[in-house]
């Protein structure tokens, strides 16, 4: 179940990291409203963990990012407003690990970069 910010943010505080509801870990989803966003993201103990998704103020998703214990850990992939795909990426505990790949609006590749534990190995724009 998604609980709204607002709704919760007088019980919220953070701690080393950890995001808690009335001095406890906060395990669940919340959904913030940002300026020109909306952030939907889920928590297990206190940290950041699962699919964390950005959205358009039309509904379309901006971006998604997959987290695991508080780390970027997996995919990560963004879009333009009118859906086309931007940027696409891969971490593996919070570093870049494989392709990272931007394109335009349009659809052409701009950039393709690939990383190894997080560090730049092989480029081309």
């Amino acid at each position: 179940m998604t609980v709204a910010f607002a709704e919760i943010k007088n019980h919220l505080s953070e701690d080393n990291e950890l995001l808690n509801y009335d001095n406890v870990p906060y395990s669940g989803v919340i959904s913030k409203n940002l300026i020109e966003t909306i952030a939907e993201n889920q928590y297990l103990n206190g940290r950041k963990h699962g699919i964390q998704k950005l959205y358009y103020p039309c509904g379309q998703l901006k971006e998604a990012i997959m987290y695991t214990n508080g780390l970027a850990n997996g995919r990560f992939i963004s879009y333009h407003e009118d859906g086309s795909k931007k940027m696409n990426s891969t971490y593996t505990m919070g570093e870049f690990d494989g392709l990272y790949e931007v394109w335009s609006q349009c659809g052409r590749l701009l950039e393709r970069k690939t990383y190894y534990q997080g560090r730049l190995i092989a480029c081309r724009s």
